[in-house]
């Protein structure tokens, strides 16, 4: 089964090289355009699903990794 892997970043930008370069000449300082969540409870709400996502994610790669060495050692 496929997951999407799991992001702590999902309300900042994602810049480019490109972006990164023309944010030299950017006069008006609104270059960036943020994750906008409609109102706070939907923002708590993506955020917490977020941070559960990623200790489930942290739980996974902990068994995979005790695994492996469980596999070495016997």
């Amino acid at each position: 089964m496929y997951r999407k892997k799991p992001v702590t970043n999902f309300l900042c930008p994602k810049p480019s090289f490109i972006l990164g370069l023309a944010t030299v000449l950017n006069v008006r300082g609104s270059f960036f355009e943020f994750n906008y969540s409609d109102s706070e409870e939907e923002a708590d709400f993506n955020a917490l699903k977020s941070d559960w996502a990623m200790v489930g994610q942290d739980i996974c790669n902990s068994m995979e990794s005790a695994k492996k060495e469980l596999r070495k050692a016997g």
